[in-house]
């Protein structure tokens, strides 16, 4: 069985399509990936009701003088599954302009959650070392500006797949071209996000692999999500009850932050030229090595602490 192991070992190291999807693995395993998408998928849910909200009452407004308009844009914007939901929340928010502007920046803040677990798993998995990570104000600044920013785009990718089916009128162009629409807009909020949110210098050149794959992944759930979703609400509703809309939207935001995690690896990987990987920790390879360095940097908590890691002659 050892020779076995041994040899696939070899033939994985020989052959970059074998190794470097071991190597992305490696990487999520050391990054306890499943627990970061997980925390993504948690932090990301509690966002979601309060963005939603905030985005339809801004439709909402604009659009009230056309209808028309108006509707097409909460049909995409917003799931049936949650427009209950979301239009009784619309409905109980004050009219004044002070108490709603209050309410609205409110809201804002109750977004914050989602980007603020993006950007602890994106300095995580960039090795970034904690006295190295940005401080309070800083932080919230910028996790302020991605998520007016990603607001904006998906307002903006929604607008435009409703443009789209107005000017084309054609079922298999038009979903097509709001396809492409959704997976340049997405790209371009995965770049973005590490230019702001890692606090190491990050170059389109590091992420635009990871981020065109992760694009690409979610585009997908979530133009089959209008699909997908009421299935998984349906088939959890005999055993979740009057929850399973919750599941099934918890179950489409865990595929989505699988997705980025995914994507953000193998950035990672091919950035900081973490492939191949050895199969056990016997014979450990040169970047196997440089990967257990950058996990024990990670742990840098103060200025002036340096922390080294040595390997015995045997590899460990």
């Amino acid at each position: 069985m050892i020779d076995v192991v041994h040899r696939l070992d070899g033939v994985q190291r020989r052959h970059a399509f074998l190794g470097f999807p071991w190597a992305v693995f490696r990487k999520y395993l050391d990054d306890d990936g499943a627990r970061l998408a997980a925390q993504l998928t948690y932090y990301g849910f509690l966002s979601l009701f309060p963005l939603l909200l905030l985005a339809t009452a801004a439709v909402t407004e604009l659009l009230q003088r056309h209808p028309e308009l108006q509707s097409r844009m909460l049909d995409r914007l917003v799931s049936t599954a949650l427009r209950p939901d979301i239009e009784r929340a619309i409905a109980d928010l004050p009219s004044s302009v002070v108490p709603l502007t209050v309410g609205l920046i409110g809201l804002l803040f109750a977004g914050t959650g989602g980007v603020l677990a993006v950007y602890s798993a994106l300095n995580r998995m960039w090795g970034v070392p904690w006295r190295d990570r940005f401080g309070v104000a800083r932080r919230y600044a910028r996790v302020l500006f991605v998520l007016v920013l990603s607001f904006a785009a998906a307002v903006l990718a929604t607008g435009s797949a409703v443009v789209t089916e107005a000017v084309l009128r054609l079922p298999a162009v038009e979903r097509g071209a709001a396809g492409i629409g959704s997976a340049v807009a997405v790209f371009a909020v995965i770049v973005i996000v590490h230019k702001v949110l890692v606090c190491r210098p990050v170059r389109l050149r590091d992420v635009w692999v990871g981020g065109a794959v992760a694009a690409t992944g979610i585009t997908v759930l979530l133009h089959a999500a209008g699909t997908v979703l009421p299935v998984l609400v349906t088939r959890a509703g005999p055993v979740y009850g009057s929850f399973a809309t919750v599941v099934g939207v918890f179950a489409l935001f865990y595929l989505v932050s699988q997705t980025f995690v995914v994507g953000v690896e193998i950035s990672t990987v091919l950035e900081q030229e973490l492939s191949p990987r050895g199969l056990t920790d016997s014979d450990l390879t040169e970047p196997d090595r440089r990967a257990l360095v950058l996990l024990a940097r990670r742990q840098e908590r103060v200025a002036g602490q340096h922390i080294t890691t040595t390997f015995s002659a045997g590899g460990m």
